[in-house]
């Protein structure tokens, strides 16, 4: 069964969601990268707040199953991966036009 392309957000709290992720975008993402129709990679800076980051990932989780976040580590940078499947990209285009 596929996961429906959905947000169980109501509007106040989808907004604030939004802010959120805003703020993730100012303090944290030093460039972005669409590396296909379904993929945004985020390199994050060196002080980014992985900890944090990982915790408003995984409330989106809880909201928009559909998205994926992984990080990839490697010795110079941090990227915060987020996959949706390659019918939601209109969706990965408004996420990524808040973080970036």
């Amino acid at each position: 069964m596929e996961t429906p392309i959905a947000c169980t957000l109501d509007a106040d709290s989808a907004r604030a969601r939004i802010e959120e992720w805003r703020a993730v975008g100012v303090r944290s993402v030093a460039r972005a990268r669409r590396a296909g129709p379904g993929r945004l990679e985020l390199t994050l800076l060196a002080d980014a707040d992985v900890g944090s980051i990982l915790g408003l990932a995984q409330q989106e989780l809880a909201c928009c199953a559909f998205f994926r976040f992984s990080f990839r580590v490697a010795p110079e940078s941090v990227t915060l991966v987020v996959g949706v499947p390659d019918e939601a990209s209109s969706v990965l285009d408004q996420f990524a036009s808040v973080v970036t």
